[in-house]
């Protein structure tokens, strides 16, 4: 565990708990959250013993503010949505966001790396992607929301697995994970706003390389570069993201939502959405009015 004060450590979000679950194991433990506010602003202060990953699932778009005195900004788009944050990192925040908010947090006792390990702790690192860690917590979150007599083995083992993937972060060159701005600022709300704009139709890489002003190689090398994902699965988030938006409408139906959201057809629509985000069409409209 840490060395600091127990009176230092702070956990203060301005949002309301609408549920919450906490799986213990032997080496992590796992809270998921869901929370509303009332605004589309969030603060967020935070400072923990252990060493923590987060996945901010579900309705955040930005985080903004200083994190052991250090500015970020950080947009969570193209699935950039996971951090990691030291031991007793300070964290000084404000999220912009929507009124339902879902996301992970497991802590490790950070002893255990450096012990059973021998690897410290990694640094902060805040809004990147892995597409591993993200089909892994989506798995626990499913898991989470339909117990059995066999979920706190499973959780045991997934707990171990994610502490490997930590501990590979750890030995790796962080820099290579890290967005490295392969196009500029401007560039890239183009292309942002012009998918938004577009998110019903079907968006060609063609299209957006043309806007970028780059040939479709440079503009995938780029754009992945920037935004730590590929423009296929960015476009694919946001259209995933405007699906949900649309589902909290009662009047409109799942086949609509599809259409609407980009989707040629409904079936692809429900496995892509069941993929991305471990529920169904159904059971997120469900788990909205629950």
């Amino acid at each position: 565990m840490g060395s600091g004060s127990a009176a230092n450590y702070i956990r203060q979000v301005s949002s309301e708990v609408v549920s919450s679950t906490t799986t213990q194991t032997s080496i992590a433990r796992i809270e998921i959250f869901r929370r509303k506010q009332s605004d589309d602003h969030v603060q967020w202060e935070f400072c923990q013993p252990e060493m923590t990953l987060f996945w901010h699932r579900e309705g955040f778009r930005r985080m903004h503010g200083r994190v052991d005195g250090a500015h970020v900004d950080c947009d969570f788009a193209g699935g950039s949505t996971l951090s990691i944050f030291a031991p007793e990192a300070d964290i000084r925040t404000e999220f912009d966001s929507s009124e339902h908010c879902d996301y992970v947090a497991v802590f490790f006792d950070a002893d255990l790396l450096r012990n059973n390990h021998g690897v410290e702790p990694p640094g902060n690192k805040v809004g990147f992607n892995n597409e591993a860690i993200r089909r892994s917590l989506v798995e626990i979150c499913r898991e989470a929301e339909h117990r059995d007599d066999l979920f706190q083995l499973y959780a045991e083992g997934w707990a171990l697995q994610a502490l490997a993937a930590v501990t590979r972060i750890a030995r790796t060159n962080l820099a290579s994970w890290t967005p490295k701005g392969g196009l500029p600022t401007r560039t890239i709300r183009r292309v942002e706003n012009y998918v938004l704009e577009n998110i019903g139709s079907d968006i060609s890489l063609d299209e957006l390389s043309k806007l970028a002003g780059l040939s479709k190689r440079h503009f995938l090398r780029a754009f992945s570069e920037s935004l730590g994902t590929t423009p296929h699965r960015y476009v694919l988030s946001r259209r995933i993201e405007s699906a949900k938006q649309k589902l909290a409408r009662q009047s409109i139906s799942i086949t609509e939502v599809a259409l609407e959201s980009g989707f040629t057809h409904a079936q692809h629509f429900s496995t892509t959405f069941r993929r991305i985000t471990g529920v169904t069409p159904t059971e997120y409209r469900q788990s909205l009015h629950a």
